[in-house]
Order: structure tokens, then sequence, then C-alpha cells
């Protein structure tokens, strides 16, 4: 995956904490969308807030979801400080499979996401 679109309550709050996980940096801060860009990935985040969409709806959407988007991040451990530092939770669902470590972690607003360690070189 190298792109994802998120829709925020607090957009400049989760593009913050996108940048920081992910190394990037906010591409647009001043406009709408907003647009992360990190090394290997573009998050865009749209701001939901006085949209037409109820945001019970929103939250209930997001809770059935059937999706999980998983970014690459080259320091696992770097990208974990920052979920903690921005407001994110690191849930207990962690693995390690073909070299790389797995770790699911919750944004700022709730959405469930996995950070991947860069597979090492063979």
């Amino acid at each position: 995956m190298n792109a994802l679109v998120i829709f925020a309550a607090e957009p400049h709050q989760m593009a913050t904490f996108y940048a920081a996980v992910l190394s990037g940096t906010v591409a647009n801060s001043s406009e709408h969308p907003l647009t992360v860009q990190g090394p290997n990935c573009s998050v865009t985040i749209l701001n939901m807030s006085g949209s037409s969409d109820n945001d019970g709806d929103v939250l209930s959407a997001r809770e059935e979801v059937a999706l999980k988007p998983v970014f690459e991040v080259g320091d696992i451990d770097v990208a974990l400080r920052a979920v903690e530092n921005w407001g994110g939770v690191i849930t207990e669902r962690s693995f390690e499979y073909e070299g790389s470590d797995f770790v699911d972690v919750l944004d700022p607003e709730g959405n469930v996401v996995q950070l991947r360690s860069c597979t090492p070189a063979p």
C-alpha cells in the first residue's frame, strides 16, 4: 500500500500523528485536505467535522471495517514511541513473521493500523 485516505474529526492532530509515526512531513499544513508524505507512502486526511455525515455513523463504520492499513517503518521502536507521544495506543497484538516485526496500534481517533518493520535484506 502506498496511499491511504482517512476521515478525521481532528485532521491536524491526525496529520501530526502520522507524520511522526511514519517519519514523514505534512506537505500542505495550511490546506485541506492535509497530506502526510512518508518515505514509502502518503496519507491524505479529510476533515469530517461539519460534513453531512452523522459522526455516530462514521464511528460505527470504523468499528465494522474489514480493512487494516499496514505501514512499513524503518525503525519499529522509534515508530512505537511516536505512537505513544502523539496520542495513539499500542495494542497487545504483535508478532514476528519472516524477519519483520508487526504491531497493531490505534491512531488518536481509534483507527486500527499495523506497523511493520522493514524486512531485513536476505
